[in-house]
């Protein structure tokens, strides 16, 4: 480089120390707005990390929600079953009712013996029907 080329502008002293000044305040500006940068990182860091335990702990309900929803459905599928069974069991009664009644003889004794086979739901002491 060639002190005298035009291209370059001499600077007296006082320009220097100007220059150089103004250079520290630019340095000390960048630095400021580095830290501020940093902290926003930092509020930035904390904020994700509280929302990923959110979602973490939404996760867990989820799951345990899905748990709690398939006990569910299979305690509401044993139910289904248990009432088609009690169905059964009343149209079975129902039927056997029937053919006592069908089978009673007047005048009315107050003893019906069931012509047909006896639910097998009812107890054997009182498979007999109904006592007098």
């Amino acid at each position: 480089m060639d002190p005298d080329d035009p291209r370059f502008v001499r600077l007296t002293d006082d320009e220097r120390l100007t220059e150089l000044a103004a250079a520290q305040d630019d340095a000390a500006d960048a630095r400021e707005r580095i830290h501020q940068l940093e902290a926003a990182l930092r509020t930035a860091d904390a904020a994700l990390a509280q929302a990923q335990a959110g979602v973490d702990r939404l996760q867990a309900e989820r799951d345990a929600a899905r748990a709690s929803l398939a006990v569910a459905e299979e305690s509401v599928r044993r139910q289904q079953d248990l009432l088609a069974e009690a169905l059964n069991q009343i149209e079975e009664a129902r039927a056997w009712a029937r053919t006592c009644w069908a089978a009673a003889q007047p005048p009315y004794t107050g003893r019906i013996t069931p012509p047909g086979p006896v639910p097998t739901w009812l107890a054997p002491d009182t498979a007999e029907g109904p006592r007098e």
